[in-house]
């Protein structure tokens, strides 16, 4: 009786692994089966998802060029032979970015700036500020 029950079960279990083993198998099939992807023209017409340093490079250097070119000078006052342009005070032959003081003419009130290319005159506003006071001492 031992023996029966033995083989039945055996049998049994021989049974269940070989059904297991079939879904297994279907899976195997399925994935070997060739697969349609897109076309090769398609391909081709997908842009390029990196970035091409050439491009971003030449950008770079375009914004930069944008940004030197709004630099705005201003002149805010001449003593003599130095002129204070921007919130710095600067002499004859001085470098402001891409320019250098030619000349400073304090009874004009210009300061004339040359680079490689142009000659930029800078001069002194002409409205008077209502916050400056001058005052003298009277000799008796």
């Amino acid at each position: 009786m031992g023996n029966k029950l033995l083989i039945t079960l055996l049998f049994t279990l021989a049974l269940l692994a070989n059904s297991q083993f079939k879904g297994i198998d279907d899976l195997i099939v399925k994935i070997k089966q060739k697969r349609v992807g897109l076309s090769p023209i398609v391909i081709n017409n997908i842009p390029n998802p990196f970035v091409d340093e050439k491009k971003l490079n030449q950008l770079a250097k375009k914004n930069k060029i944008l940004t030197k070119r709004r630099h705005i000078l201003r002149l805010y006052a001449i003593f003599q032979d130095r002129a204070k342009i921007n919130g710095r005070w600067y002499t004859i032959g001085s470098k402001i970015g891409s320019y250098t003081i030619r000349s400073i003419k304090p009874d004009k009130g210009v300061v004339y700036l040359l680079s490689k290319h142009r000659t930029v005159r800078l001069y002194l506003q002409k409205k008077k500020s209502k916050n400056i006071i001058i005052r003298t001492k009277k000799g008796s």
